[in-house]
């Protein structure tokens, strides 16, 4: 039913939602969409079928840490708000990085980071995909490979048809199906653990409950440092992913951009609690019936937790399954659709507009969309089953992969937004500089089968050989995941002697790679653009270009910039229509 509404909205706003006949309808929706849609499909676009299934896996194998990080989610969009929506609304650019080029009066820039994300973020769409259809195997022993192209089968077609209104609007109602699938979750839960206190009481006995690591060591996989600090930089640089841009430029106004990045901030936050403390619910009641089934290896992944819950606690309510599978499809088909409909729009806008671009027609570059809109669904299934054969941690898999180039990107852009003489040839150094060293830490992690250690696992002296999920035994994946391993590095070191202390890097926690990345970006970007003349030519750069906290912070300026973009004029107090000259700030 879930998706024959996505479906439905798809081919409502095909033929009735104002045509889809020009590339600005079809992947800006015209720029005129409103702040509150917009902050829906923010929020859902990033609480996708990874946060339904992660964060729950996340918070049962290691702690009540990880609930600190929406204090970092929420101020990495406050940056966002403040600082990303005033520098490039007023723009009007179309790809992310259209501002680099401008910025740095090169390709080089633009054409780099536009080439990173298109890999990383069709490798983050088969992650998303890959959430459903393993739940929906775990569940109904459905077929893998069928689960995958269903989920994405279905983001293509209406993605495709349907364009950027029909991914905000189906947004918004897959935003109400998540709701009411995680409190459905969350009530029956409470109702069958006993209420919240004995939830927190089981979980701080068996040392679950964690909010007092405030080591400065960053290999830590956890600090209190680490949720804030990495987690705001970690969302500040997903801030200028084409996904949140593309929302970003939809809205008519600067101050609407603001609005809807501000109003994103309590879903984030109330969602991922509640997500969170699924987690420590399912493992209180898995205590309380004396089975864990992570720790008797009912089920093998941390992502299997919260369905292994959902299928106990409703096992006589039937159709309650059914709201959790919609919730869980619902949340994966938000993120996809936000991919397939961002990755055709920065691989038209930065590698075949500006060579051939004059060859189409906007009926022809909008059928062009469309076509690649099935190529990168395609694409994701594919990554979905890679992501099948590694295993591993889902929240941690997916940060990885992306904070390996979205920290570097990062970089790029606070270089050319802060410091007027970083030049091209700084962030393009600066950029494959950090992605470098991310890449050589991530895959040293892999190599060396280093892995934070699970804590203590719950009783299991009730499970029955006949446990519902006993089935599942037998699935695992068809290699050993380099992810979830249990050796830990302080062997493999023992084994490796005088490497010890260089091979010890690879301890770096997953959560701190966004900032490593973008510091290594912008040292090595400023010192390789100080010494090719960024300096000399530090003058030529417009300060549109640039951060000003006065622009981003006054009101009254903010007023100013929409009204030009409507061609008005405010004193302050009053708003007249005149034709104005385009202010530097």
């Amino acid at each position: 039913m879930c998706l024959c509404i996505s479906l439905g909205i798809g081919v409502y706003h095909a033929f009735f939602g104002g045509g889809q006949d020009t590339t600005e309808k079809y992947y800006y929706g015209n720029r005129n969409m409103g702040a509150l849609p917009v902050a829906l499909s923010m929020l859902v676009t990033y609480q996708s079928s990874i946060f339904m299934l992660g964060y729950p896996g996340e918070m049962y194998i290691y702690g009540s840490m990880f609930w600190l990080s929406f204090v970092g989610v929420g101020l990495g969009f406050v940056l966002v708000a403040v600082f990303e929506a005033p520098l490039l609304h007023p723009l009007k650019i179309r790809s992310a990085f259209e501002y680099l080029e401008a910025r740095y009066k090169s390709t080089g820039p633009r054409k780099l980071a536009s080439f990173m994300s298109v890999i990383i973020y069709a490798i983050f769409m088969g992650l998303v995909v890959y959430g459903p259809a393993i739940t929906l195997k775990t569940v109904t022993q459905f077929p893998l490979w069928a689960s995958m192209i269903i989920v994405a089968a279905g983001g293509i077609f209406y993605t495709s048809i349907g364009g950027f209104k029909a991914v905000i609007w189906a947004d918004v109602f897959q935003s109400i199906i998540i709701v009411i699938g995680i409190f459905a979750i969350l009530i029956q839960g409470l109702i069958k653990v006993g209420g919240s206190n004995e939830v927190w009481r089981i979980n701080e006995e068996y040392g679950r409950i964690q909010f007092d690591e405030f080591s400065p060591d960053i290999t830590v996989r956890h600090t209190v440092w680490g949720m804030v600090i990495a987690n705001m930089i970690q969302f500040f640089s997903l801030g200028y992913s084409q996904m949140v841009v593309q929302r970003i430029m939809s809205t008519p106004t600067t101050g609407k951009a603001m609005q809807a990045s501000f109003l994103a901030i309590p879903g984030f936050a109330l969602f991922g609690s509640i997500s969170c403390f699924l987690g420590l619910m399912a493992f209180a009641y898995n205590v309380q019936q004396g089975c864990d089934p992570l720790n008797k290896k009912i089920i093998v992944r941390p992502e299997q937790v919260l369905p292994y819950f959902v299928m106990d606690i409703f096992d006589s309510t039937p159709g309650m399954p059914g709201v959790f599978l919609a919730a869980l499809f619902s949340a994966s088909l938000s993120t996809l659709s936000s991919g397939l409909n961002s990755l055709p729009t920065i691989t038209w806008e930065d590698f075949i507009k500006p060579h051939c671009g004059a060859r189409f027609s906007e009926v022809q570059a909008t059928m062009f969309g469309k076509i690649l809109v099935v190529v990168f669904g395609s694409l994701a299934i594919g990554f979905a089953y890679l992501a099948y054969l590694l295993g591993g941690p889902i929240v941690q898999m997916t940060s990885t992969a992306t904070s390996c180039v979205n920290g570097p990107i990062l970089g790029m852009f606070l270089m050319g937004a802060i410091f007027k003489s970083a030049n091209a040839k700084g962030a393009i150094a600066g950029c494959l500089s950090g992605f470098a060293f991310l890449l050589w830490i991530a895959l040293g992690q892999v190599v060396q089968k280093f892995a934070t250690p699970r804590l203590p696992g719950g009783p299991t002296a009730n499970c029955t050989a006949t446990s519902m999920f006993n089935q599942f035994n037998n699935y695992t994946s068809p290699v050993q995941s380099n992810f979830s391993t249990t050796e830990s590095f302080e062997s493999v070191a023992d084994h490796t002697g005088h490497f010890h202390k260089i091979l010890g890097v690879y301890k770096v926690s997953y959560i701190w790679y966004t900032t490593i990345g973008m510091l290594v970006c912008m040292l090595v970007g400023m010192i390789v653009s100080v010494l090719t003349g960024g300096i000399r030519t530090a003058d030529e750069v417009d300060m549109k270009y640039l951060f000003n906290l006065r622009r981003m912070l006054d009101s009254k300026r903010v007023k100013q910039y929409e009204l030009k973009e409507r061609g008005h004029k405010f004193d302050g107090e009053n708003e007249t229509s005149v034709e104005l000259v385009p202010e530097k700030f």
